[in-house]
């Protein structure tokens, strides 16, 4: 085989294209590639080419070639005859890269504006309606981002486009999205996506995003939607932690003036008391009042004082239970022999309706004692004079169970959630009427769960009265727990 045959032969073979023109412009030599670009180059290319030949430039250009979508790289090389020289080399790979980064790039961008955007704010009612307004600004006719509230799912922010036809917004499927957890994209007669915005593991919006278009959302746009999602679910997330400080920096701001209003209330009749023994020192009748309003305030006050510790003992994991078999029938008995006085004294009947128990508890005697006794306070505290209380105690085959029934104020249903929190108490404009701190039911809930035991409240509403139930496991059901 002769040099040229040689030459020739490897240039046919390299993976660049290669081809050289004659001083009269006609095709002295194409390998493959660059004989398949030739025929199926465009007339703006072969326009090019000529011109490049006639000025006998060297030049190094690229160009997009339609009829097999790629990118090529062109180099001409004019020769000392007249003729030039084309090297070709495919850079659709670094073309598709580089339009890669600027997509990232540009998507990285608009994540940062969202991001700035919700940021801006914990209100979520200022931030969402502007991440709706920035996402039509950006790429969509219409953006509405749905968020649960109560249950209820509701349109947080709405947004669109000038030129959009579809107001009102149009028919959104987002329950399925809601239920499910997993996003939907429709990209045809219309684009329509809807990505699940998640806070806490749980699904708790929607970020719907719809243009008028078909097929108007690419890859990237995708992306970008889920991606403004999860941090829309952040911010929800933050919000809601914002606002149950400030909630409970409220409440302790208000239980603290609770506190000291009511730790300085019993002082006032313990003063007068005082000056009425001082004034009076002979005389019996006012010598026995003024011990009575004393010691009753002073019992008060340390009753105070004892719900504070034990509250500070349950914060703190102090609180200690010495579990014994207990009568639950005489424990309660001794508790409505305590709070009865004060019931007499407002006109109220207390029924007792106990039922035998076939099987003891074990627990803290004077802690089931402070349990019944709390629920027994409130009943008689938040009841009317000439109502009624009822207590009862019956068994089921793993509990020993207590009712406590008043036909007192009630419990709003609102609040009713929130009856055995610390820091929390009903409206203040009604409570107030009747003191204290509003610790006891807190200090009842604990005390019941660490017998093993649950307790919740029922009510009806204002003026309904309130039952309150207690359930302690039977001795036998305990055993069997500890044992499996």
């Amino acid at each position: 085989m002769s040099r040229d045959a040689n030459l020739a032969e490897i240039l046919a073979r390299i993976a660049d294209g290669l081809c050289v023109f004659d001083e009269a412009g006609r095709l002295r030599f194409a390998n493959e590639k660059a004989s398949r670009l030739l025929a199926e180059a465009d007339e703006v290319f072969h326009a090019r080419i000529s011109r490049l030949r006639k000025e006998r430039s060297s030049s190094r250009f690229e160009h997009f070639h339609s009829e097999n979508n790629r990118w090529f790289e062109h180099q001409t090389h004019p020769d000392a005859d007249g003729g030039m020289t084309i090297f070709s080399r495919d850079v659709t790979s670094r073309h598709r890269l580089e339009e890669a980064l600027r997509s990232s790039e540009e998507r990285f961008r608009r994540v940062a504006e969202g991001s700035k955007i919700l940021a801006s704010s914990l209100e979520c009612e200022k931030t969402l309606p502007e991440l709706a307004e920035f996402v039509v600004a950006k790429l969509a006719d219409c953006c509405v981002i749905f968020v649960k509230e109560d249950g209820e799912l509701q349109r947080m922010g709405v947004a669109y486009s000038s030129a959009a036809s579809m107001k009102p917004e149009p028919d959104l499927d987002v329950d399925r999205v809601m239920n499910i957890g997993e996003s939907e994209i429709t990209l045809t007669p219309v684009s329509r996506v809807l990505m699940p915005i998640v806070a806490r593991d749980e699904v708790v919006g929607v970020l719907a995003v719809i243009s008028e278009r078909e097929s108007a959302f690419n890859v990237d746009d995708i992306q970008l939607f889920e991606e403004l999602a999860r941090r829309a679910g952040l911010a929800l997330e933050s919000a809601r932690l914002y606002q149950e400080t400030q909630m409970v920096n409220r409440l302790k701001d208000e239980f603290v003036a609770i506190v000291s209003h009511e730790l300085r209330t019993p002082l006032t009749p313990i003063l007068g008391g005082v000056y009425m023994l001082r004034s009076e020192p002979r005389d019996e009748r006012i010598f026995a009042k003024a011990l009575d309003l004393i010691e009753r305030n002073a019992k008060t006050q340390v009753k105070l004082v004892d719900d504070l510790l034990d509250i500070s003992r349950i914060i703190s994991g102090k609180l200690r239970l010495n579990i014994e078999s207990v009568d639950l029938a005489a424990v309660i008995q001794s508790a409505i022999d305590i709070v009865r006085p004060a019931g007499d004294a407002k006109g109220i009947q207390i029924d007792i309706n106990f039922k035998p128990l076939n099987a003891p508890i074990s627990g803290d005697a004077d802690r089931i004692q402070q349990i019944l006794w709390n629920l027994l306070t409130n009943s008689v505290k938040f009841t009317p004079a000439g109502g009624r209380i009822t207590i009862e105690l019956f068994e089921t085959p793993t509990h020993a169970e207590i009712r406590v029934a008043d036909t007192g104020i009630g419990i709003e249903a609102d609040f009713l959630p929130y009856v055995f929190d610390r820091f929390r108490q009903a409206d203040s404009t009604r409570t107030r009427v009747h003191g204290g701190l509003g610790l006891g039911l807190a200090i009842v809930r604990h005390l019941v769960e660490s017998h093993g035991g649950t307790v919740h409240a029922e009510s009806s509403g204002d003026e309904q009265g309130s039952t309150f139930i207690v359930r302690f496991p039977l001795r036998s059901v305990a055993r069997a727990k500890m044992g499996s």
